[in-house]
């Protein structure tokens, strides 16, 4: 039945009382909860951690009656956020050596796909005139074949360059591969014959754009394993920052046990 706007909310603690054990269940709750709505356990930075669950652990050090609790409590949470990012910047690591490893098995295969290439580009120079007078009859196969060929069934061959239906099309952009020597080209297909005599033609007159392409391709995945190997290699001070404040958490928990024994 409220009918305000915005409305304060106050929480009162008693010092020394129960309200400690209380504080305790719900920062436990919290934390639970945080990790259930976030999927995953490794945070990104500090600041992504839940503010509410410092507020409880700030909350149940006050009422523990002991003012370096609140530091305690505060360096606790600090040093847990920071094993997480630990283990967050290990995994990352992993990760990283794992993708440049298939990265170098990815080269060594473009690598050999471009010694290839220039053997077929050599080939497709002293053969280009015979394929021009091919390409009649090839553009009508491929018009009139390709929209029911099943997955890698060979189409028809220009040279010794074999046309194959790919395994996995794609309805908007349809293609076919014109393979040699093991190695697959792609090349568009559409629905009218000139329109493929045009397609084939300019793949065969500008066959070492095939070259080009895997160069591009292969100074991409270098440049990107060089930015893996950086990440790999980079190492910040989260260690040194868990060591610092596990000292520090150690040299709080002595004073308070010092305070609490000489009270008693």
């Amino acid at each position: 039945g409220n009918e305000n706007e915005e409305v304060d909310i106050f929480r009162y603690i008693v010092r020394g009382s129960f309200d400690s054990y209380s504080w305790q269940i719900l920062q436990t709750k919290q934390h639970f909860i945080s990790q259930f709505l976030s999927g995953s356990n490794m945070l990104r930075s500090i600041e992504d951690f839940d503010n509410d669950e410092l507020n409880y652990a700030q909350v149940k050090a006050l009422a523990l009656s002991e003012p370096l609790m609140k530091e305690y409590v505060e360096k606790e949470n600090e040093l847990r956020n920071a094993r997480m990012l630990a283990r967050q910047e290990l995994a990352q690591k992993e990760s990283a050596k794992s993708e440049i490893t298939k990265i170098i098995e990815e080269e060594r295969s473009v690598r050999a796909e471009i010694e290839t290439s220039k053997e077929n580009a050599k080939y497709v120079a002293l053969h280009l005139r015979s394929f021009n007078e091919q390409i009649d009859a090839v553009s009508a196969i491929l018009t009139n074949r390709f929209p029911h060929a099943a997955p890698d069934e060979i189409l028809t061959s220009i040279g010794e360059f074999r046309v194959l239906a790919p395994h996995n099309q794609s309805p908007k952009r349809p293609y076919v591969l014109f393979e040699r020597l093991g190695v697959c080209y792609y090349m568009e297909v559409g629905k009218s014959i000139n329109g493929n005599k045009t397609r084939i033609s300019n793949f065969f007159s500008k066959f070492n754009a095939q070259i080009s392409a895997r160069e591009e391709r292969l100074a991409a995945m270098a440049q990107k394993k060089q930015a893996l190997n950086e990440q790999v290699r980079y190492s910040s001070d989260i260690a040194v920052r868990i060591g610092k404040l596990e000292q520090e958490i150690k040299m709080l928990f002595e004073k308070i046990s010092e305070k609490q024994h000489d009270k008693i």
